[in-house]
């Protein structure tokens, strides 16, 4: 169970005002019951199907099809000039292709992140898609345990050709152990995307819902260091959210 010691950010965005700025824009910590709130921004997430719930501080997904339980965390979420996903989660079980998150419109318009590739442990996928073109990285990164806690950490950040550079990172909760790092870039910019979704667990197309647990999604405007997504790995959910040094 997830410590009592759960401190609200209050100071974020006046901490790192200015060019550069970092600020924690949206979070869910899942800690009561049937709450699915975000305790920064007050975005309440919409339940998709009747396959999870909320226990020992962490929600747990158990769909068997496509958005049978997962959840969509809301709309436009993400800042399409520089942005960072955090999430702290544990795959319990492998299921075909199933999502980590899905972050898009459709089935052309989308970035995410799978657990697996299809049904191979070794492989995670993350995968780019515009009308334009499929850009994606599905490089041998070794299996997820099932059963362990890790950190994942996905940074967006507009590059001067006003594409998108997407760098994801996997490492051990509370360790920091085990890192993987990818990147990939975009072929068209997320600012194209037009009211995208942050879907948890659940794919924009018709994929099969993850078989996951997750305790705690944060969303930053701005993208955090690689030395402050280890500090937070190591700190892990519940801890007091600070702003390192912007990537």
């Amino acid at each position: 169970m997830k410590s009592a010691k759960f401190v609200f950010l209050a100071v974020a965005a006046a901490c790192c005002a200015g060019a550069g700025a970092v600020e924690l824009t949206h979070r869910w910590s899942f800690n009561a019951a049937n709450d699915y709130t975000d305790s920064i921004g007050g975005v309440v997430a919409a339940k998709m199907g009747t396959a999870l719930q909320i226990a020992d501080g962490k929600v747990t997904l158990t769909g068997t099809a496509a958005k049978s339980g997962s959840l969509d965390l809301g709309a436009n979420l993400l800042d399409a000039d520089g942005a960072t996903i955090e999430i702290w989660a544990t795959e319990n079980a492998v299921r075909n292709s199933s999502r980590i998150f899905d972050y898009g419109v459709d089935s052309t318009h989308f970035f995410m992140l799978e657990w697996t590739h299809s049904t191979d442990s070794h492989r995670s996928w993350a995968l780019a898609r515009t009308p334009s073109a499929v850009t994606n990285d599905y490089t041998p990164t070794g299996a997820f345990i099932l059963g362990t806690p890790y950190h994942l950490a996905v940074t967006f950040k507009k590059n001067s050709s006003g594409k998108t550079d997407i760098r994801w990172t996997k490492r051990l909760a509370q360790t920091g152990g085990l890192p993987t790092a990818h990147e990939l870039t975009t072929k068209e910019a997320l600012s194209t995307f037009s009211n995208p979704h942050l879907y948890l667990g659940a794919s924009q197309s018709d994929g099969l819902d993850a078989n996951a647990s997750y305790d705690e999604v944060r969303i930053w405007r701005g993208v955090l260091s690689e030395e402050q997504l280890a500090a937070n790995a190591i700190s892990g959910p519940n801890a007091v959210a600070t702003v390192g040094v912007p990537a």
